[in-house]
C-alpha cells in the first residue's frame, strides 16, 4: 500500500509541475504570467452596438496576485454572451504581464485558474482507478507520467527546434511503447507479442497517413492555429507535419487497448482450446477481435464527429453543397485522420492474432508448416 501512496504521490507532483511550468516568464519577450484572484469590481459598462443587436460589456477589476499578494488592476471587455456572469469576485485568474522601460508594467486577464478543477477531477480519475483497478493502476498512472514527460520535454521541444514532426513523433512513440506497456502489464511474453504488434500497426498507420495528407495537399495553412503558431513563434510554421504528428500520437493510445485485448483473447483460447488445431484458434480469435474493432469503428467516427461538431454546424449551415464542404481542408483532415487511424486498428487485429498464435502455440505452428511443406511436395511429384 505505501508503495502504491508514493506512486501516485510522484504522479500528482509531476503532474502539477506540468501546470505550474506555464506560468513561467517569457524571458525574451518580457512577458510574464500570474495567478490571481478578483478582489473587487471597480467599474461596470455596457454598451449597444447598432446594427448587431449585441451588448459589450466593460469591467474594471482590482486582482490580488497569487505570488506576491500584490494588488493590480486591469480591465476585460467582451460581448454580454460571451462574459456574462464571469470574472466576479472571487474568480481565480491568469494573467499576463508586460514591463518595459518606458511605461507601467500592464496587466491583461489571459483566462480562468483551471487547475484546482483538473486536479479535483484527476485526483478522483486516480481514486477510481485504483478502487476498481487496484495495482494495475500504478503502472497504468506511472506509464501516463512518463508518456508526458517524453511529449514535453522530448517531441514538443524538438519540434520546436525545427525537427521533422512525423519522425520525431515515432521515435517518441518508440520511446513510449514498451515503458507503458511493462508497468501497465507488466514483464510477459503477452505484452512482447503486444509491443511489437503496436509497432507496425502504428508504422502503417504513418504511411497511410503521409501518403493521403500528401495526396489531398493537407498543408494546415487553412487553420486558424497555423497562424497562431506562426505568430508567437515568430516563424512560418507549415501544419501538415504537426497534424500527421498527432494521429500517430492518437492512434498509439488507441493500438495500446487493441493490442493488448487480442492478445489476452489469443492466450486464453489457447489454454482452453488444446485440442483444436492452429487454423481454428486463429480463426475463433479473429472472430472476437471483430467484433472489438466493430465496436471500436463507431467508437472512433463518433468521437472525430463530437469533437468536430461547431466546425460542422457551420459548414453545414452555409450555402456550400455538401460535396463542397468534403473538399475543404478542415473537414477533409479530420475524414483522413479518421479514416487512417481506423485502418491502423483494424490492421492491429489480425497483426496481433497471427503472432500470437505463432508465440502460444509454437509446437501446433511447427506442426502446421511441416504440413505445409509435405503437402507442397506431394503436390510437385503428383
Amino acid at each position: 500500500m505505501k508503495i502504491k501512496t508514493v506512486a501516485v504521490l510522484i504522479f500528482c507532483i509531476i503532474f502539477s509541475f506540468l501546470f505550474n511550468s506555464a506560468t513561467q516568464a517569457n524571458e525574451e519577450t518580457e512577458i510574464e504570467y500570474h495567478r490571481g484572484k478578483i478582489i473587487e469590481i471597480l467599474e461596470t459598462q455596457d454598451t449597444e452596438i447598432q446594427g448587431l443587436e449585441r451588448t459589450q460589456v466593460y469591467k474594471k477589476v482590482r486582482v490580488e496576485l497569487s505570488e506576491t499578494g500584490e494588488i493590480v488592476e486591469t480591465e476585460i471587455s467582451g460581448f454580454k454572451n460571451e462574459i456574462k456572469g464571469l470574472y466576479e469576485e472571487g474568480s481565480n485568474i491568469i494573467l499576463s504581464s508586460y514591463a518595459s522601460p518606458e511605461h507601467e508594467t500592464s496587466y491583461s486577464i489571459v483566462s480562468f485558474d483551471r487547475q484546482g478543477s483538473l486536479l479535483l477531477l484527476f485526483l478522483i480519475f486516480a481514486l477510481v482507478a485504483l478502487l476498481i483497478c487496484h495495482k494495475r493502476t500504478i503502472g497504468a498512472l506511472l506509464g501516463l507520467t512518463f508518456s508526458f514527460f517524453i511529449i514535453f520535454t522530448f517531441l514538443i521541444p524538438r519540434i520546436l527546434e525545427g525537427g521533422n514532426p512525423v519522425i520525431l513523433s515515432i521515435i517518441s512513440a518508440i520511446l513510449i511503447i514498451p515503458v507503458i506497456f511493462f508497468l501497465s502489464h507488466g514483464f510477459a511474453q503477452k505484452t512482447n507479442i503486444a509491443i511489437i504488434s503496436t509497432i507496425i500497426a502504428m508504422i502503417i498507420t504513418g504511411l497511410l497517413a503521409s501518403i493521403f495528407m500528401s495526396s489531398a495537399k493537407i498543408t494546415g495553412l487553412e487553420m486558424e492555429e497555423s497562424y497562431f503558431l506562426s505568430t508567437i513563434l515568430e516563424q512560418d510554421m507549415r501544419l501538415d507535419g504537426l497534424l500527421l504528428s498527432g494521429v500517430i500520437i492518437a492512434t498509439l493510445g488507441v493500438l495500446n487497448d487493441v493490442t493488448v485485448s487480442q492478445v489476452a483473447v489469443v492466450k486464453q483460447i489457447s489454454e482452453i482450446g488444446e485440442k483444436i488445431d492452429i487454423k481454428e484458434i486463429f480463426s475463433r480469435s479473429m472472430e472476437i477481435g471483430k467484433d472489438h474493432m466493430a465496436s471500436m469503428i463507431n467508437t472512433l467516427v463518433l468521437v472525430y464527429s463530437g469533437a468536430s461538431m461547431p466546425l460542422l454546424i457551420i459548414f453545414v449551415s452555409s450555402d456550400f453543397p455538401i460535396n463542397y464542404i468534403l473538399s475543404l481542408e478542415t473537414i477533409s483532415m479530420e475524414i483522413i485522420r479518421t479514416l487512417v487511424g481506423t485502418i491502423g486498428l483494424i490492421s492491429a487485429i489480425p497483426i496481433t492474432t497471427f503472432l500470437a498464435t505463432i508465440f502460444f502455440n509454437k509446437d501446433k505452428a511447427r506442426k502446421f508448416i511441416e504440413k505445409l511443406k509435405q503437402t507442397s511436395i506431394n503436390k510437385s511429384f503428383s
